[in-house]
Formats: structure tokens, C-alpha cells, sequence
């Protein structure tokens, strides 16, 4: 859990309970805590969430480095959070093999992509094969993922259909409060004047969904978006 959401583990690799923490207290506190509130995930993890540990700013450690704990380290979210974070922006959700759009949040909630079979899309960004165990995934870029979200099919029909969806959604506003939107929805902040402008001009005078894609792929392609800090 300190893994998933500061980027390093209390020791690592996290299979080798053998080796030596960074910070033994720190672990044997976290564990003693964990027991004595009945295996409470939840406990744990507010703890955790709402350490200064946590709070701190990221700082990028080199792996040959002997590690002291300064601050999170950056991570690149996982082929299953950018496939909703792609889903959040434009309100198309997964569903099996196919994409669907809710109809009202009562009727239907999103499919989150952990709960569906993996794709080949989501097997290239990393996520591994269910019935194997994996303690930890390969958090490093490849060259086969930077081709797949380039010119991906899967990627693609994703972000086209999402696309569709946001058109008819954001038919009745101007340009400049669809760009807004959209940058809200994927990066929690409302676009820079440069952002805004490139963006708009990108849109061009009639929103289509297919000028929408554009877009959305643009922004999904950032690092702001892509990488947890």
C-alpha cells in the first residue's frame, strides 16, 4: 500500500520481505496498527493518505542511489486509471470489449476497467495477465506502448466513441467553455491563454466529435495527465 501511493515501498523489491526496510519504525508501526484495527485496509490507508509523508512533494530518485526517503516519487498511473481518466473526461465508459455511455448515474455506473478481461491495449501499457501473481508492474515507458498509444486501434475507438459522446453532451456551449471543460475534467484546472487558444483553434469554428478526439488524445498525451505526482 506505501508502494502504490508514494511510488516506493518500506522495502523493495516488495516480494523480499528479507531485506532491509528504509525505515523499520515506520513499518513496524504501520504493521502493528493494521492488526490491532482487524486487518482494516481502509484504516491503513487513510493513515497513509493523510501523512505528511504522503502530502510532501515528489522527488525523483535514482534506482542505483542508497535510498532515503525524501518525498513521493513520481509513477505513471496504471493502464487501468488512464483508461478512466479517459472515461471521466468524456463519459464514455468501458464495457466488456465494446464502450458504452451511461444514461443517467442511477441507471447505470461506469464500468471501471479493472473489472473487464484485459485487452491488448492494457496488456502493452502493463497490466498483467490475472492468473499470474505480480507483487509489482513495470512502471517504465516502452517503445511498444509509446507506438500503441500513437497509433493504436483499441486506443482509438476508445477515445472516438468517448469523442461522440462529448459532442452530444457539450452541443449547446460555445468553443471556449467546451476547451474549459475538457481541461477541468483531465487536469482539475481551467487551460492557460496559450492552452485555450491552440485548443480552440485546433476545435476550429464547428465542434465536431472527430475535431473533440483530437483534443481529448492531445491531453491524455501529457505528462500532467499521465504521470501521478
Amino acid at each position: 500500500m506505501w508502494a502504490k501511493l508514494l511510488g516506493r515501498g518500506l522495502v523493495e523489491p516488495l516480494d523480499n520481505m528479507g531485506s532491509q526496510p528504509w525505515n523499520e519504525d515506520v513499518l513496524d508501526w504501520l504493521a502493528t496498527d493494521l492488526v490491532e484495527h482487524g486487518y482494516d485496509l481502509k484504516q491503513t490507508l487513510s493513515i497513509i493518505a493523510t501523512s505528511r509523508a504522503y502530502q510532501m512533494a515528489t522527488v525523483h530518485v535514482a534506482p542505483e542511489d542508497e535510498f532515503v526517503f525524501r518525498g513521493p516519487t513520481p509513477r505513471r498511473m496504471t493502464a487501468e486509471q488512464l483508461l478512466d481518466g479517459i472515461g471521466r473526461i468524456t463519459g464514455a465508459w468501458q464495457e466488456g470489449a465494446k464502450f458504452a455511455v451511461p444514461k443517467t448515474e442511477k441507471e447505470e455506473q461506469p464500468v471501471r476497467a479493472w473489472r473487464i478481461s484485459a485487452t491488448p491495449l492494457t496488456r502493452t501499457l502493463g497490466r498483467p495477465a490475472r492468473e499470474q501473481v505480480h507483487t509489482q508492474r513495470v512502471n517504465e515507458a516502452t517503445t511498444l506502448q509509446a507506438l500503441e498509444l500513437t497509433n493504436g486501434d483499441d486506443l482509438d475507438a476508445y477515445i472516438k466513441r468517448g469523442a461522440e459522446a462529448l459532442a452530444a453532451e457539450l452541443v449547446e456551449r460555445n468553443t471556449h467553455e467546451i476547451v474549459d471543460t475538457i481541461y477541468i475534467r483531465a487536469l482539475q484546472r481551467p487551460p492557460g491563454q496559450t492552452e485555450r487558444d491552440a485548443a480552440a483553434a485546433l476545435l476550429g469554428d464547428s465542434v465536431s466529435a472527430g475535431h473533440l478526439g483530437d483534443l481529448v488524445w492531445t491531453i491524455a498525451m501529457l505528462p500532467e495527465f499521465q504521470v501521478v505526482y
